[in-house]
């Protein structure tokens, strides 16, 4: 198994384990469109450890939220690969409250992220808003999530 794909496992597993740790509901979800699978998620930075929040610059803190979003591309053969992609969105807090995102993108060998960070005061709801454009296709894709940090 790549590093990659043990990297991407283990995130999704950390997402999931987060969210049924505070909501008893799966976190990271994905969405196919066509040849693409969108897989993103939530949750807040204190359930990172200390050496992953220290590898991806990412503070420690029940205040602190971060939106992790990956791209694959379905191949002929039936694998799947990281791909490249403009992601553009935002997030709007239950008091209408709307932040522009800032994704940065973040590489471990073949396994591309794109990340982002904001702060949070729970219980807060959240909506995002995500437009995304894989490399090498036309097409935008737009996602909307809903997320409750519990706190």
């Amino acid at each position: 198994m790549s590093k990659a794909i043990r990297i991407f496992r283990r995130l999704t597993l950390l997402f999931t384990a987060t969210m049924l740790a505070t909501l008893g509901a799966p976190l990271a979800q994905a969405e196919t469109f066509g040849d693409y699978e969108i897989h993103y998620g939530t949750l807040t930075t204190d359930f990172l450890s200390p050496q992953v929040a220290r590898q991806y610059g990412v503070s420690r803190s029940a205040n602190t939220a971060m939106l992790s979003v990956a791209v694959l591309k379905r191949e002929k053969n039936g694998t799947t690969r990281h791909v490249n992609a403009d992601i553009q969105g935002t997030a709007t807090n239950q008091y209408g409250q709307l932040r522009k995102l800032s994704l940065r993108r973040v590489q471990e060998g073949n396994a591309i992220y794109y990340i982002d960070t904001f702060h949070i005061t729970p219980p807060e709801r959240y909506t995002f808003e995500l437009q995304v454009k894989p490399a090498g296709s036309n097409d935008q894709h737009r996602i909307s999530v809903d997320r409750l940090f519990a706190g």
